[in-house]
């Protein structure tokens, strides 16, 4: 293999080129070049592997008429018998590979039993890894350490007076941003629209000086939720599932947040059932006339 090599006048190219091109490929070549030649060396089915030898003058052209059928250049470095020896040594290699493989397998499956227990030696050490980068973040002696953090300037007062009921040896001041800091952002609503904040939460809490959104972004979401669901039957289990969610299971502060936007929504599809006609998903021709009387538009229909 390593005799096959370019001359100063000649090149050689190795490759494979897809079957249904081939057609096309030969007849370009020998229309648009007159001093190239190539034998077509196996085939899979899918690919022809081709030996193409081409005179330098027509290297670009060459280039060009590959490049339009997908050929695909196959390269054999450090390569240096015959094919068929190679070939051998490719085989041996591989047998050889793939018996290891079953080897370290076989050890694996052996070591199983080990896994839960390096699970949870895994967790323990992170654990330990974790307290130890929160303890950099603290201004430590052997007698005291130091915390810094935010707190909301209206609850100040508050947190003083924990403080000094936790202990008298702790003590605790306050001081303005510094011009380079950014404080955290905390939104504050009334409960009426605290619940949309989740919205504004997940799309990211606007910088410490922008306007919140939320307020803004509330009643075209119930708008949009509301004709998305349309329908009185969905938003009616909608809100009284989120409800008892809320009433029945220990959440915290966003869970709770999320539970009553999803109670605000469903009675938006309530509206907008009412309002369309959307009533547990019956078709609007089989409602009694009361319903239908209180229908203002039907958003299936083109009139």
């Amino acid at each position: 293999i390593e005799d096959i090599r370019d001359t100063r006048e000649t090149g050689i190219i190795t490759g494979k080129l897809p079957v249904s091109n081939f057609k096309k490929f030969a007849s370009d070549i020998e229309s648009e070049l007159s001093y190239t030649c190539f034998n077509t060396v196996s085939e899979d089915g899918r690919n022809k592997c081709l030996f193409i030898i081409y005179h330098r003058e027509e290297e670009g052209a060459l280039a060009s008429i590959l490049g339009r059928h997908g050929f695909q250049e196959v390269t054999f470095p450090g390569l240096k018998d015959t094919p068929e020896i190679e070939y051998r040594k490719i085989q041996k290699e591989t047998g050889a590979l793939e018996k290891r493989r079953d080897e370290i397998r076989e050890q694996i499956q052996g070591k199983a039993s080990y896994r839960e227990g390096l699970l949870v030696f895994h967790d323990y050490l992170q654990s330990l890894v974790l307290r130890k980068e929160v303890g950099k973040k603290f201004a430590t002696t052997d007698q005291v350490f130091l915390i810094e953090g935010w707190v909301k300037e209206k609850n100040m007062a508050a947190a003083s007076e924990l403080v000094s009921e936790a202990s008298d040896t702790i003590d605790i001041s306050y001081s303005d941003p510094a011009p380079d800091e950014e404080p955290p952002v905390i939104l504050e609503n009334n409960r009426w629209i605290e619940p949309f904040e989740v919205i504004t939460e997940v799309y990211g809490a606007p910088h410490p000086k922008e306007l919140d959104p939320t307020p803004y972004t509330a009643p075209f979401f119930l708008v949009a939720f509301g004709l998305a669901l349309g329908d009185v039957g969905y938003g009616l289990v909608l809100s009284l599932l989120s409800w008892l969610l809320l009433k029945k299971i220990p959440l915290g502060k966003m869970g709770q947040k999320f539970l009553r936007l999803l109670i605000y929504g469903g009675v938006a599809a309530v509206v907008a059932g009412v309002l369309t006609g959307g009533w547990f998903a019956i078709p609007s021709e089989s409602l009694p006339p009361v319903l239908k009387n209180l229908r203002l538009f039907d958003p299936l229909s083109s009139d």
